[in-house]
């Protein structure tokens, strides 16, 4: 079975600011003004921050992921043009955003051995395709799946188990006459063991690996027949258990 690598971006393959505000908002200010003209600079900035940091509470009360376009359309009001602030505001922010000495070469070297996807938290689902892209490693990298998209920010189970099921299907095992069936309580485990804020997916990529993917690959390499079968993962005291029922 293919080997396939997890990769955070913001942190990871990516340098940046986690300010909302200093890397400079003059221009989406401007567009601000359109609707509020009263609205000084300063004042922009401090209402701004203030705005996502109680969708960023939200958030962390209910699980839920938000998107840019929420938090601008609830800080702009009706009728105004949300979606140019976004666009004007993301290109500020992306000011932050540094790339790497050597990472294009590091994601290159790692796509010549292994499948590589994205897993990440964002609030807008083109923003880091579109860096992927800037940086010239878009071909490299298999897949991308954002916490926007999925509606739930890591380290929230759910992300994972997308990321798993697609990545399981476009490893052919869906499609080889073998559908995998894994256990929510399992995945559960593996994120609380795995997942670490200062690594990312990278731990989690290898206890999926370790857990996951190896002992099913042992099976799949074992199978005689090639007629349809279920494999299920669960969890047991030791650890992962795999079951096969044809």
């Amino acid at each position: 079975m293919p080997d396939v690598i997890l990769l955070d971006f913001f942190g990871t393959l990516v340098d940046y600011s986690p300010s909302r505000t200093e890397q400079g908002v003059e221009r989406s200010y401007a567009v601000v003004r359109g609707s509020r003209p009263d609205l000084t600079y300063e004042a922009y900035r401090t209402a701004w921050e203030a705005n996502f940091s109680r969708f960023d509470a939200a958030a962390a009360r209910s699980g839920r992921e938000f998107s840019m376009h929420e938090v601008a359309g609830s800080f702009l009001g009706p009728g105004a043009d949300v979606d140019l602030f976004v666009d004007t505001y993301l290109s500020e922010w992306n000011r932050g955003v540094r790339y790497p000495a050597g990472i294009v070469d590091l994601v290159a070297g790692l796509a010549s051995s292994h499948r590589l996807a994205v897993v990440t938290n964002t609030h807008h689902p083109s923003l880091v395709p579109d860096h992927l892209v800037a940086m010239g490693i878009a071909d490299e990298v298999e897949l991308v799946v954002t916490s926007v998209e999925i509606g739930v920010p890591k380290p929230a189970a759910e992300i994972y188990e997308h990321a798993l099921g697609q990545l399981l299907s476009r490893r052919g095992i869906l499609r080889g006459n073998v559908v995998v069936d894994v256990e929510p309580e399992l995945l559960d485990a593996l994120v609380e063991q795995a997942y670490d804020p200062r690594y990312g997916a990278r731990p989690l990529r290898r206890a999926l690996e370790r857990e996951l993917a190896v002992p099913l690959a042992h099976h799949l390499v074992r199978r005689q027949t090639n007629d349809l079968c279920m494999v299920d993962l669960y969890r047991t005291r030791q650890g992962m258990a795999l079951a096969v029922r044809s």
